[in-house]
């Protein structure tokens, strides 16, 4: 589709175009920019008449395979631009029009900027961004990241602060959450709900569940466990563990209380150790932005680039895999990078051991913390994303793999299963290592036109999944 308009403020044709399939040549004067990096057309100036040759030169020389990619990108562009567009909602306030919302407070140990506890805050993130608009949302969090010392810099704590338009955030001083600052902040922000993003902190959750108690708070508690009830996450302190849930049994606490579940396996989990819990709505976790397209990255048989980024702890496994890399063939030139916290330095420090032993043909690189932003380039530089977690009720690090056009190595104790047949990837019991290891060969194996199929299946494996959830609706379903 040709247009080379002096002008448009929105340039409907130019939309049609994109719901058809087919790339457009524009001129720079409309809302549609950077068209040639996203591979759906060419926004160019009307004064570079020889970039316009150029362009319609690269459309002329497409072969078949080359433009249906084209086509492809152009109609996944408009379901980005749709799924992006919260337009009922700017209309709302175009029109002063006032929809009924809730007043629902957050309680969570650790928020952005935090980025060192990774998928719960992200969690939280994303559930924040995607529903400030239809709900009254405020944020009580600690002032500093999980397992440092020193606050966020920039930030001024105990006070409320606007941390993005519509969005309120308290930062509390370690020492500072206390019941007095809770009851302080249910009594100035009057919450419908208090939503618990974690089930065993003392002071986000087991604290405002003992004021639940005692009688000290009227809102509707939401309880989010976040993965903290599956059977791998109980074996780590279990006994602790144990006692805590049976008293909240005894108290009778949750049959006061909701539980939010992300899948039906967590719904099970819940049941299990709460046999008379209230209610338990299964809505799945809010994901971030999809990348527009996928970033090619070379690929030659026998050589592979692994990337690990999660918290280092028993539960995430890291030494099982690290492991596996003493048995595989020395044919194979295998890079591993490992980013994540190290919260568990016993366990680390056994890991180190098993490194020292590695064959050369094997290169591991410990890099540490990786801050969010950071996340999708990293997985964009390496061909395989791999989390050998014993348990994860989401898994926002495997998503984000999908969303790069990455397939992962993973357990079988995630929601996200039967990949080999989709082409994305490989989830394994544990009890299998053999299998992990006909998995590495097989990626090792992959030549540049298979790597190149694999990326594009997970991609679209991330889009689709974002186009099944009405996770919005769901959401009002839950604070109601």
């Amino acid at each position: 589709f040709v247009l080379p308009t002096l002008g448009e403020n929105f340039g409907y044709a130019i939309y049609e175009a994109f719901c058809a399939g087919r790339p457009v040549l524009i001129s720079d004067k409309t809302p549609w920019r950077g068209l040639q990096d996203q591979q759906v057309g060419w926004d160019i100036p009307l004064e570079s008449p020889e970039a316009w040759i150029a362009a319609l030169q690269e459309a002329a020389y497409a072969g078949q395979q080359t433009f249906n990619q084209w086509s492809e990108r152009c109609g996944r562009f408009v379901k980005d631009q749709q799924r992006h567009s919260d337009l009922k909602d700017a209309y709302l306030k175009l029109f002063n029009y006032s929809v009924p919302g809730k007043n629902i407070l957050i309680l969570v140990d650790w928020y952005e900027p935090g980025f060192k506890a990774g998928g719960p805050i992200q969690s939280c993130r994303n559930l924040v961004l995607a529903m400030h608009n239809l709900f009254d949302l405020t944020v009580l969090t600690s002032d500093r990241d999980i397992g440092d010392d020193l606050p966020y810099s920039g930030i001024v704590p105990n006070r409320w602060i606007i941390r993005e338009p519509g969005i309120y955030v308290y930062y509390a001083k370690r020492d500072s959450v206390n019941q007095i600052l809770l009851e302080d902040t249910i009594a100035a922000t009057k919450p419908d709900f208090i939503y618990l993003n974690s089930m065993y902190s003392i002071r986000f959750s087991i604290l405002p569940m003992y004021m639940l108690w005692k009688n000290k708070i009227r809102a509707q508690i939401i309880l989010a466990p976040r993965g903290m009830l599956q059977h791998g996450a109980l074996k780590y302190k279990l006994l602790k563990k144990k006692l805590f849930i049976s008293l909240l049994n005894v108290l009778g606490i949750p049959k006061k209380i909701h539980f939010h579940a992300t899948d039906e396996q967590e719904k099970r989990d819940i049941l299990k150790q709460f046999p008379r819990a209230g209610r338990v709505d299964v809505v799945p976790n809010f994901s971030g932005l999809l990348p527009a397209g996928v970033t090619p990255i070379e690929k030659t048989r026998n050589s592979l680039r692994c990337v690990y980024i999660s918290r280092i702890i028993q539960k995430k496994n890291i030494l099982f895999f690290l492991k596996l890399l003493n048995l595989l063939p020395e044919s194979i030139e295998l890079e591993f990078t490992i980013y994540g916290d190290v919260e568990d330095e016993k366990y680390w420090n056994q890991a180190q051991k098993v490194l020292h032993f590695l064959p050369p043909n094997i290169a591991v690189i410990f890099r540490g913390p990786l801050p969010h932003e950071q996340v999708t380039p990293t997985l964009e530089a390496n061909h395989v994303f791999v989390l050998p977690s014993k348990g994860e009720n989401f898994g926002h690090a495997i998503f984000e793999a999908f969303s790069s056009g990455r397939p992962v190595l993973i357990s079988d104790k995630t929601p996200w299963r039967g990949l080999k047949d989709l082409q994305v990837g490989w989830d394994i019991p544990l009890n299998r290592p053999e299998a992990w290891l006909r998995a590495l060969q097989e990626a090792a194996d992959a030549d540049q036109q298979t790597f190149d199929a694999w990326s594009e299946k997970c991609h679209q494996f991330a889009r689709e999944h974002l186009d099944r959830s009405d996770l919005k609706n769901a959401y009002k379903k839950l604070f109601s």
